[in-house]
């Protein structure tokens, strides 16, 4: 019962923040093909969050220049809960990653930048995740964990856009949907890219 209470709170945390000056501050990026997305608000980072794809099309978050970044414990950094905001149908889980064994999830928003503990139990969520391979995923990390600090640093603070790219016939070209069914074999898609702006 402590549990259930503990996790109704973490879900109406998700449900109040909605402050886009923030991690927003050049506006909502374009998504210029028809699709369903919503857009998520978290205290510290905004997601645009496709239905179709069952993940976000991109993440946007905004650190100051003194970024503070305690490493995840291993027991947290695989423990991802659903997001009570996003119907099951149109999201991952993680049972589809335990059958897929040569891929893993990633955060696009990296939950140790959070500023406090309930912020980054916040960022734990699976619409804060993408399909990776196991050894990207340690030049994303590598990546979230050292140059995203350094530049925040150097630059006085850092607005960062991130998020997946399809393109399965490397023609340079956004897959559609259908194209992407063509190509992937299992459960989850995973990107051919990703972006970091």
């Amino acid at each position: 019962c402590l549990l259930q209470n503990k996790v109704e709170e973490l879900n109406q945390r998700l449900r109040q923040a909605i402050d886009d000056s923030r991690n927003l501050p050049h506006g909502r990026p374009a998504v210029l093909f028809r699709t369903r997305y919503l857009v998520l608000h978290h205290s510290d980072f905004i997601s645009g969050y496709s239905e179709p794809l069952t993940m976000p099309l991109w993440t946007s978050y905004t650190l100051g220049r003194q970024v503070d970044a305690s490493p995840l414990p291993e027991s947290l950094s695989n423990c991802v809960r659903p997001d009570a905001r996003v119907p099951p149908s149109y999201s991952q889980s993680c049972t589809n990653y335990r059958a897929e064994k040569q891929i893993t999830h990633a955060f696009l928003y990296p939950p140790q930048l959070s500023s406090n503990g309930e912020k980054r139990y916040d960022a734990m969520v699976i619409t804060n995740t993408v399909p990776m391979y196991p050894a990207f995923k340690k030049i994303w990390s590598y990546f979230q964990r050292s140059l995203v600090r350094k530049y925040a640093t150097e630059r006085n603070g850092l607005n960062v856009l991130v998020g997946p790219i399809f393109d399965y016939d490397y023609d340079g070209v956004r897959d559609s949907l259908e194209k992407i069914k063509e190509y992937v074999s299992g459960t989850i898609p995973v990107p051919t890219h990703y972006f970091v702006v």
